[in-house]
């Protein structure tokens, strides 16, 4: 019986000592509100995410079709995306923003079909990374990534210093962006 109950305890112990645990970083979890004006995030903002899924799911989210000639060249390979988004909003006006975009390609016929994957990512300003199947480019945030018409769908923190945006990924999933103000 009090083995029990020491177990019990232990667990009551563990139970609360992860409850009062912060996950979010520091001071708390954060209450979100909806941006109701472009001037709420005047600043610098950045904001990272990632995501993963087969190569398949990445070409049918861009509307194209996955047929036998595309499974015999590619296989069952791999995408890992990497984003990092930074920008600058003064006056209620996007003034500056860079957008690096980061994708690493694995197993399936990666190693047979690199140069037609290449061949599929036309960017001027991309960056391949032959020893690992890496390609990374960089380009600037359009000016109606955020403005007063889709400010709507932004929440801000109760310190102003953190925003929130939903984002569709390269593989139609739909992400929460947290951003940090800089």
């Amino acid at each position: 019986m009090k083995k029990l109950n020491f177990l019990g305890l232990a667990l009551l112990v563990l139970v609360l000592f992860f409850a009062a645990c912060d996950s979010s970083g520091g001071g708390g979890s954060d209450t979100w509100t909806a941006v109701s004006s472009m001037s709420q995030i005047n600043g610098t903002w950045t904001g990272t995410f990632s995501d993963s899924g087969t190569f398949k799911k990445f070409v049918e989210a861009q509307g194209d079709t996955w047929g036998s000639s595309m499974q015999d060249t590619f296989g069952d390979m791999n995408l890992k995306s990497n984003v990092d988004l930074n920008f600058t909003i003064n006056a209620g006006v996007l003034i500056s923003g860079i957008r690096i975009s980061a994708y690493t390609f694995s197993d399936g016929k990666i190693n047979d079909s690199w140069e037609a994957v290449k061949s599929l990512f036309t960017k001027s300003n991309l960056t391949v990374n032959d020893s690992n199947h890496s390609l990374t480019y960089n380009t600037n945030i359009e000016s109606n990534f955020i403005n007063e018409s889709n400010v709507i769908y932004i929440q801000i923190n109760q310190n102003g210093n953190k925003i929130k945006y939903q984002t569709t990924t390269i593989f139609g999933n739909y992400l929460d962006i947290i951003f940090n103000k800089q």
